[in-house]
């Protein structure tokens, strides 16, 4: 028992320690979404709208923050998200009550459009532009459709991931 206990508490130390060392790598994300309002289409279906504007802005700034991990800690990457509309379309679902679904098919693509400045450690900025960015082929295979059931932001996420990859490669 008292070897599991020491072993217990090193795991714990380690992980501590490498959560420390795992946030001090990441880069500073800052991401502004500017008249989410009036984007394109962030329409909830059957839940409050405000409610999952907030889920949809938070998750992907959560995906960002992963994905921002990956530069250097002195950096910073600036985002203003300025237009989004997210994959698919939301359609009324004929029953006894009045519901919507969101529908995904081949029209209805993603695309996400923003600016981003990309500063060194002295505020330098080594990159800056705008971007619109979209997936046109986001249905194309099954594999696809069935990981997109697990994340309903999925189609955006790798939207993003695709452009971070371009962008900031290696």
């Amino acid at each position: 028992m008292r070897v599991l206990n020491q072993l217990l508490a090193s795991s714990l130390v380690a992980a501590a320690l490498f959560g420390v060392v795992s946030t001090a790598q990441a880069a500073t994300l800052e991401v502004t979404w500017q008249d989410v309002e009036n984007y394109r289409d962030i329409r909830a279906t059957n839940e409050n709208q405000a409610r999952f504007q907030e889920k949809v802005t938070s998750g992907l700034a959560e995906h960002l923050t992963e994905l921002a991990a990956q530069l250097p800690a002195d950096h910073v990457l600036r985002i203003t998200v300025t237009d989004l509309d997210l994959a698919g379309r939301v359609e009324p679902m004929f029953s006894d009550t009045f519901q919507t679904t969101r529908v995904l098919n081949r029209i209805d693509y993603p695309m996400i459009e923003f600016s981003y400045e990309y500063l060194d450690g002295s505020g330098a900025v080594l990159k800056s532009a705008e971007e619109r960015i979209k997936d046109m082929g986001q249905l194309e295979s099954r594999r696809t459709l069935m990981a997109s059931g697990r994340d309903q932001l999925f189609h955006e996420k790798r939207l993003l991931d695709q452009w971070f990859e371009d962008t900031f490669p290696g």
